[in-house]
Order: C-alpha cells, then structure tokens, then sequence
C-alpha cells in the first residue's frame, strides 16, 4: 500500500446529544492529535475532564483513554491527525 505508514487526517463534527458515541475509547496502536476549530467542549483523558475551546490542541497517546464531547447545543469542528492511520479496528471501549 503506498501510503503505509502515513498519519491520516480527519475533519469532523462533535456533534450535541447522543451519548452513545462519546463514550471514552482507547488505541492500541494510533496517537491522536486533535485541533478545535470552533466550538466549545470537555475533553476526557484517563478519567480526568479539562475545557477546550476554539484554537486548542489535544494529544491522546495511544493506551489514553479518551472522548471529546459538547456540553452545548451546538457542535464542535475538529481536524484529528492520526499516526498511524486511523483504522477502527484500533477503536476499544473496554
């Protein structure tokens, strides 16, 4: 594969409401770095909760136990670096 070995780059929505999908989850193999365009939110890392906003940049090491929410009614837009790729078979919630 040509880009083996890459980072991947994302940009997403943190979106209001459904709690299901921010659960805490951890990487076995992936660091992530995540930057906050807009918006406002909580960051959980290994149990500890920190505010970010706009202009912010996180890094989750692979093993953190993680999630990136929104207490607000609106969204937050992020840009996550991934190294290496991000694959879903690396996403653990236990």
């Amino acid at each position: 594969h040509v880009f083996e070995g890459f980072p991947s780059i994302a940009f997403g929505w943190v979106t209001a409401g459904s709690e299901d999908k921010k659960k805490p989850h951890y990487h076995n193999k992936t660091t992530e770095w995540v930057f906050v365009v807009e918006g406002v939110g909580v960051v959980e890392v290994n149990g500890s909760r920190e505010p970010v906003k706009a202009g912010d940049w996180i890094c989750f090491d692979f093993g953190d136990r993680h999630a990136l929410r929104t207490e607000a009614e609106q969204h937050m837009v992020v840009v996550c670096l991934c190294h290496p790729q991000f694959n879903m078979d690396d996403v653990h919630h236990n």
